[in-house]
């Protein structure tokens, strides 16, 4: 396992670079402000900064750029790109990141005074218009100046982008952070594969692929508008599914991944209350999925699965919605996306019902291009409560943009398990 790998699993994010000695006293910069985004740590706080002129005509443009970077993302790419990082250690994953949108120079300061830096006054510290990484960490505050603002494009873009050696650690990081599960995952497909066998019969595999079939014959239009959505989401929808995607293999469920999963279904028009929402058979009372795709993440050896992050997409009485970390195999959340996903290849999976409702056994089949060439696509039934009903089921289902992903064009047992639950 090379270096990059084993820090995306610990989760540790190392840093070391060039220290910015500060002086002890100095007074603050009139015309200056800093935006980007900072975050609370186990040992203090970590920045993605920069310092701008208030006056400048390109101050708005370049912050707002800024806080386009996917901070962990960033860290990350400059990790795997810049071999002096190694000497401070801080957890950035599962963070809740503050935008910083205008505020003062001391403002900032003031987080990341200690005994050694006395000022507050961050801008007499930042050298203008380079993005910094900055980080107060057991006490010790370091600065690092990193990158011009002219390779803000380049970094934005390096920032929303997952290769496959980070997604395969990602998977490895969720295995050990769920370990726990594991024997009830196990214990659940089993129970569903023997309930499959025992009531499997052509006729009813026939009936299944029939009420497949006519799902998405009347739910074509919405399930390539879907597709294509998912397809084509901006950068700020990307950055919050990558965001997504990294944080899965924390073990527990944040507000920012609540922020971020809103923001993905909403470009993809699939909340409930959203004009012409893209949801399949006029079912409101249902569930959409962000898998850790073209990997295997699951709890069981030898059984195709994966790890999602789910949202019910309808709010409660209160107006809250629900959200889960859950662990799915074979037929179940439409089907187990596969292939290799370089460059950041994305999955979303539908089930009619909520989390709630969906956790338990069901059964799958991949329909490949049913929809159009090149679209991969997986059905699934909920069958917690027998199979017997499947002439009046609603199938859900599961879409990839990733080149060379598929689904499996077998009947087949699946299951489903909440590992954390929350509502935001």
């Amino acid at each position: 396992m090379n270096d990059i790998c084993r820090r995306a699993i610990t989760g540790m994010i190392v840093f070391a670079a060039l220290v910015l000695f500060l002086p002890e006293n100095v007074h603050a910069q009139s015309g200056k402000r800093i935006c980007g985004r900072w975050a609370q740590t186990a040992g203090g706080v970590v920045g993605l900064l920069i310092e701008v002129q208030n006056k400048a005509p390109q101050a708005s443009t370049v912050c707002d750029q800024v806080r386009k970077i996917d901070q962990v993302g960033y860290i990350q790419w400059m990790q795997s790109t810049d071999p002096a990082m190694e000497a401070l250690q801080v957890d950035v994953n599962g963070l809740n990141w503050v935008h910083q949108s205008s505020t003062a120079c001391e403002n900032v300061g003031n987080m990341f005074m200690d005994s050694r830096y006395k000022s507050n006054d961050m801008c007499d510290n930042m050298e203008g218009y380079y993005i910094y990484v900055v980080v107060k960490n057991n006490g010790t505050t370091t600065y690092f100046k990193k990158n011009e603002v002219s390779a803000l494009g380049a970094l934005v873009s390096a920032s929303v982008s997952i290769a496959k050696s980070e997604l395969n650690a990602m998977a490895a990081a969720a295995k050990s952070a769920y370990s726990s599960a594991a024997s009830a995952v196990q214990a659940g497909y089993e129970e569903s594969v023997a309930a499959l066998k025992s009531a499997w019969t052509a006729a009813l595999e026939a009936l299944f692929r029939e009420v497949g079939g006519k799902f998405i014959s009347d739910n074509k239009t919405i399930l390539k508008n879907i597709r294509n959505a998912l397809k084509n989401l901006d950068t700020d929808s990307k950055m919050a599914y990558t965001r997504i995607q990294r944080a899965l293999s924390d073990g527990k469920i944040t507000s920012q991944m609540a922020v971020d999963m809103k923001t993905v279904v909403t470009a993809l028009k699939m909340v409930s209350n959203q004009t012409g929402a893209n949801i399949p058979s006029n079912v409101i009372n249902s569930s959409v999925g962000i898998p850790l795709i073209g990997v295997d993440a699951g709890l069981i050896v030898g059984v195709e699965s994966n790890i999602a992050f789910v949202m019910n997409l309808t709010p409660d009485s209160s107006g809250k919605y629900a959200f889960a970390i859950v662990s799915y195999t074979g037929g179940t959340l439409g089907a187990t996306l596969k292939g290799e996903v370089e460059g950041g290849g994305l999955g979303i999976s539908w089930s009619p019902g909520t989390i709630d409702d969906n956790q338990g056994w069901s059964v799958g089949f991949g329909v490949g291009a049913a929809l159009e060439a090149g679209a991969d696509m997986g059905l699934s039934w909920d069958v917690s409560k027998g199979m017997s009903g499947a002439s009046n089921a609603i199938p859900g289902f599961s879409l990839s943009t990733a080149s060379g992903a598929g689904v499996d064009a077998s009947f087949t047992a699946g299951y489903t398990k909440i590992l954390v639950k929350s509502t935001f």
